[in-house]
């Protein structure tokens, strides 16, 4: 029986999809199975798909659930004792596998283990590169304001998917911080690896739906872990607006996606510029609950990372994408 399980959730994914497998297939420790779910894909996908011939493959065919459900599904076919995360349009180090598990096996109290991740666009052009914070105590603090392990290079045992209860399919958006939370409530200890072991992409142009509602589910991820904490349990009025599609008004419309757009291109620029579209971002982006919001984390997260000394590159959002 192979000892890891790689897990990857396909839709639609025809242009990357290549890339992403053969970086797995190609990876420098070869005893995994790798579990690739067609989540209902309408182009050439799983024809990209069974065009390999490796029997650690495993295609799973079914009509569009979304990833939460996917991930649920993929994961309970999984035999092995660890489980490690793969988005469709990523590229994983060669090295990424052995050193995650290495690191694992090394490290007994730790549970699940990201990585650092290097910034590339639809051309696979690096845009620059994010250390995460390393340690499990920094981890705990950073996560009351913001996702700080990239859910592609999640690494983790098995039993820890079985403890959190899986995805929470009302997550559409920020699901993997919903999980995060979740799992520190249940004293799940997580690191990050140091090195870059991922090429997490990123497109120019992004869906103003999908920017915001990241946000939100964020938000809605923080307000439901925070009722948990300080009484018990979820409210379930908090819990319902995940389900309720919110209008946005014309003025707020043009004001948000500004101070995304804005955001988005400070991510991709270097130097004075990127400080420069930064602050034009901020300043937009008090107009809008959702920005300041996520402005407030990122301030409060910047804090944590200065008390702990941790050394990293670049502390500014960067569009999720799931």
């Amino acid at each position: 029986m192979s000892q890891v399980s790689i897990v990857m959730s396909v839709f639609n994914q025809e242009k990357y999809l290549p890339i992403a497998i053969e970086s797995i297939l190609n990876q420098s420790y070869t005893d995994f199975e790798f579990i690739i779910v067609n989540d209902g894909s309408n182009d050439s996908s799983n024809d990209i798909i069974l065009s390999y011939e490796d029997k650690r493959i495993i295609l799973i065919e079914q009509e569009n659930k979304g990833l939460p459900a996917t991930l649920n599904l993929a994961i309970s076919k999984a035999k092995g004792d660890f489980i490690a995360r793969m988005d469709s349009d990523d590229i994983s180090d060669p090295s990424r596998i052995k050193k995650q598990l290495e690191y694992l096996n090394k490290n007994p109290e730790i549970d699940l283990i990201g990585s650092s991740v290097r910034i590339i666009d639809e051309d696979g052009k690096i845009l620059g590169a994010v250390n995460v914070p390393i340690r499990p105590e920094v981890i705990s603090q950073c996560l009351t304001y913001r996702c700080v392990v990239y859910h592609p290079t999640f690494f983790l045992r098995k039993e820890v998917f079985n403890k959190v209860a899986g995805y929470r399919t009302e997550f559409i958006y920020a699901q993997d911080y919903d999980f995060l939370l979740r799992a520190r409530r249940k004293n799940i200890n997580i690191a990050n690896h140091t090195d870059y072991l991922l090429d997490y992409r990123i497109e120019s142009k992004s869906s103003f739906v999908k920017d915001f509602n990241q946000l939100r589910f964020s938000r809605l991820a923080r307000e439901l872990d925070r009722e948990k904490s300080k009484f018990g349990s979820e409210r379930e009025k908090t819990f319902r607006q995940l389900k309720k599609i919110e209008n946005i008004s014309g003025c707020q419309y043009l004001l948000h996606k500004s101070f995304l757009n804005l955001t988005s291109l400070a991510n991709k620029l270097q130097g004075i510029k990127r400080h420069i579209f930064r602050i034009l971002s901020i300043l937009i982006g008090v107009f809008t609950k959702e920005a300041r919001n996520e402005i407030f984390r990122d301030l409060m997260y910047l804090q944590v990372l200065k008390k702990s000394s941790n050394k990293f590159i670049d502390i500014f959002y960067l569009g999720r994408k799931e």
